[in-house]
Order: structure tokens, then sequence, then C-alpha cells
């Protein structure tokens, strides 16, 4: 994540969502909430994270580019959408865990975080573009 700030040239307070792996697993969630709060570290507020994995299951080989699909539709509609079902997420200062109702802010920059089996790990930054 901190690699694809860097080749991006963006800031981690630049960042407005990150569209998690999230396969609601014990030890993937705790893996995951560790990853973003060594991430995000030194942000001035938590970095709002959801699993949209949480609408349509782990569709496995289409996962990455589905999430990615819908990281840029938040962007579009300015959109965070809440994972359903999240009743008790990890606690954490950093990680703003998305539940409930979809939240509405303008999202210039958010990243799209992917994990694949074996290692195979990709993190994408959206941008709005120019206006």
């Amino acid at each position: 994540m901190r690699l694809a700030m860097g080749m991006a040239e963006v800031s981690c307070d630049e960042i407005g969502y990150v569209n998690a792996h999230g396969t609601g697993t014990p030890l993937n969630d705790i893996a995951e909430t560790k990853a973003y709060e060594t991430a995000f570290r030194g942000r001035s507020r938590p970095i709002p994270v959801s699993s949209t994995k949480s609408y349509f299951g782990h569709c496995l080989g289409a996962a990455g580019a589905l999430e990615a699909a819908i990281t840029i539709t938040a962007i579009r509609c300015g959109a965070l959408f809440p994972t359903l079902r999240l009743t008790d997420p990890i606690e954490s200062p950093g990680v703003d865990w998305l539940r409930g109702e979809v939240r509405r802010q303008p999202l210039p920059l958010a990243m799209s975080a992917s994990a694949g089996f074996g290692g195979s790990n990709t993190v994408l930054i959206f941008g709005s573009g120019p206006a």
C-alpha cells in the first residue's frame, strides 16, 4: 500500500477510502487491520475501509477486477459502500470500518487492495482526474 502511494505520488491523507480484500475470515481480518494501521500511520483521521465482497462473495480470479470497478464507481458517485452484515469490527484507532448506511462524500482518490492465492497482492489507486 505504501509502495502504491509512493508510485502514485500521493500521501496517506489524500486517500479517501479503501475497498479492502475483506474475506471476512478471522485471520484475514486481523492481518488486514494491521496492514491498514501500518500503511496509514500518521494519517490525520482514520481511513474509511469496507469490503464489497459482502455484496457478491469472493469471485476468485474476477474479484480484483470487480472490486476495482466498484472503487471507481465509489469515486464517480461520491459514495462509500459499507460492509454488509458487519456487526463486530476489529477495534482500531486508525481504521474507520464502514457499516450501516452508504456514506456520501467527495472522493478524489480511493484504493483497492486485493490478495490472491500464493501471495499475489495488488493495490491500485484510482482518482477522479482533472475537473
